[in-house]
């Protein structure tokens, strides 16, 4: 066997994760999709094989345990801070940022010119859209949010700007899918179990939601199910922040492009300062890592692919209901229930957990109640008490 036809680890693993699946794989005659997925892996580890490697003290699970809630770091409180941070100008080649384990925590890559450029292209589809351009924590800019997430709801939903700005979205991101894909793919060498993580099971539930135009919901940027649109940003710096909305486990793609000097990338608790040129997109964690962009000179847009951590709740309970559904379905069959009968007592088994949710919510509003008006008595109560002592005192006087 040659050494291309051999299977490589990295390819193995792959495989193990389903991370390809067969329709994405052309398999000429005489080969197999195993050997066509290794020889990807291969052309892949010949890419990156000169690629700078740093390794940061701060660990992927110190970084998850010290994550709080709306709480920065304390580092982020000196903001002379980045000027001792190292500094890793942009080269147009691959930059791996990894913990002491192994675990990925940042990775810069250049991407094909031909998808830049249509990239920028669908500026002008863009600029004709109503949008606010104001001073937001990433700094001041036009911003709009085009996907799909759950955000206080139960199922999953196209964002409201998506909604206004439809026929324009349909046809940005049709136009842009190639880019998407290749950071897509690009994810899939780096970390297939977050690829994997970030794909399976999502477009079998969101396709059962319909978007305002009646076509079905569905992940609009390759592995990411929602984009910020950062145009025209100038000027000042962007406040630190974390994206607290955004899952922990999976990473945000940065994607710049305009004519711009600065805008550097701070990533506060790795203590490092990166920069990100146009043709270049970077992935890294943005719910766990504080991060600010330096001031920029000149003209910055950017992309930046997420997905919320309500996707990923809405996901385990939609799959859990089916689960349950199946279950109903399946007691039925041993039972002997005929086809139309097991249908109404899954629905029956749905309604009846809507109104237990329903009840509860209902009894946590009554005993919310209860414990209002037990307080104003308590209170009155007690001014009545004071009342009597203070007249009791002034009689004994």
């Amino acid at each position: 066997m040659s050494s291309r036809q051999e299977l490589n680890s990295h390819t193995r693993h792959l495989l193990r994760l389903k991370a390809f699946q067969f329709e994405e794989v052309e398999v000429p005659e005489g080969s197999t999709f195993a050997c066509q997925v290794n020889n990807r892996v291969l052309d892949w580890k010949e890419r990156i094989k000169d690629r700078r490697v740093i390794k940061c003290s701060k660990s992927y699970n110190s970084l998850l345990s010290q994550s709080t809630w709306k709480t920065l770091p304390d580092i982020t409180e000196d903001p002379n801070g980045p000027n001792s941070f190292a500094y890793y100008p942009s080269d147009h080649g691959f930059l791996e940022i990894k913990d002491e384990n192994g675990k990925l925590l940042g990775f810069r890559f250049p991407l094909k010119r031909e998808n830049l450029e249509v990239l920028k292209d669908c500026d002008e589809m863009v600029d004709g859209l109503p949008t606010t351009t104001g001073k937001h924590k990433r700094g001041t800019f036009n911003l709009r949010h085009w996907g799909v997430w759950a955000d206080y709801s139960q199922d999953f939903m196209m964002s409201n700007e998506m909604k206004r700005d439809l026929e324009v979205a349909r046809v940005w991101f049709s136009q842009n899918q190639d880019l998407f894909a290749e950071a897509s793919d690009v994810l899939r060498m780096m970390d297939a179990e977050q690829y994997v993580h970030m794909r399976n099971g999502f477009r079998k539930f969101m396709e059962r939601e319909a978007a305002p135009d009646g076509l079905p919901l569905e992940p609009v940027a390759g592995v990411w199910h929602t984009v910020a649109l950062n145009r025209k940003q100038v000027g000042n710096a962007s406040e630190t922040h974390q994206d607290w909305k955004d899952d922990g486990q999976t990473y945000n793609c940065v994607i710049p492009y305009g004519e711009w000097s600065g805008g550097d990338l701070i990533l506060w608790p790795l203590k490092l300062r990166v920069q990100i040129s146009e043709g270049e997109g970077f992935f890294f964690l943005g719910r766990l890592i504080a991060h600010s962009v330096t001031e920029v000179v000149g003209m910055r847009n950017s992309v930046d692919a997420f997905i919320h951590k309500s996707n990923f709740d809405c996901l385990s309970r939609k799959m859990k209901e089916e689960e349950e559904e199946k279950e109903v379905v399946e007691e039925g069959l041993v039972g002997g229930v005929s086809g139309v009968e097991r249908k109404e007592k899954a629905l029956s088994a749905m309604k009846r957990k809507g109104k237990d949710e329903a009840r509860k919510v209902g009894e946590k509003k009554v005993r919310g109640e209860k414990n209002k008006k037990d307080k104003k008595r308590k209170r009155v109560g007690d001014s009545e008490r004071f009342q009597r002592k203070k007249k009791a005192k002034k009689a004994k006087k």
